[in-house]
């Protein structure tokens, strides 16, 4: 802001005191926000993946594989910092833990989730909240904000859960195999 006075301000009492009086506010106002804490900015931390997975093979869901956009330095599983806003198809009903290398971009987030469901359209929905000043997952360049809405894509391997053979045509010989999936798929069929 520039402020100009005429030469006649300026060589009056009254100029010089309003010019003072000015400047006296100016450099207060400035000290007052320069001592201002100045807030350290924080860098937007980015969820590159995220995909649930049946690690045990058994066709229930146990554990959504979060990647960030850079290092998880460290993890502590604080239960009240996560909540499920969509059990999704595969139903979850629990997160149980978290685990991290703490060299590379991965959080592994333990879930407990249905039984014989691996896939469906509508996927789980979870959110971390630092709800206290534990900061309990802490990525490179700061502690890992409140991230509502992960919701993980399927990255689980459909199980068969059982398998029958038949004799569609009953002629005593095996024609068709029957087999139900943990998740809907589409088939094509082909007649040899």
């Amino acid at each position: 802001m520039n402020v100009h006075f005429s030469p006649r301000w300026r060589s009056s009492k009254v100029g010089w005191k309003l010019l003072t009086t000015l400047s006296i506010i100016f450099i207060a106002m400035a000290g007052f926000f320069l001592s201002e804490k100045i807030p350290e900015t924080q860098a937007v931390l980015t969820i590159v993946t995220a995909v649930y997975e049946d690690v045990g093979g058994d066709g229930k869901v146990d554990n959504i594989k979060i990647t960030f956009d850079e290092d998880v330095t460290a993890c502590a599983f604080e239960e009240s910092d996560w909540s499920i806003t969509e059990a999704g198809t595969i139903g979850v009903t629990d997160i149980t833990g978290l685990t991290c290398l703490g060299t590379d971009e991965v959080l592994d987030v333990a879930i407990t989730a249905s039984d014989n469901i691996t896939g469906g359209a509508t996927a789980p929905i979870i959110a971390y909240n630092n709800d206290d000043t534990d900061n309990s997952v802490t990525l490179t360049s700061n502690p890992l904000t409140n991230t509502p809405g992960i919701a993980p894509t399927d990255g689980a391997k459909p199980i068969v859960m059982t398998k029958k053979y038949l004799d569609n045509l009953a002629d005593g010989t095996v024609d068709r195999v029957e087999l139900t999936l943990t998740e809907a798929f589409t088939v094509n069929t082909a007649v040899v």
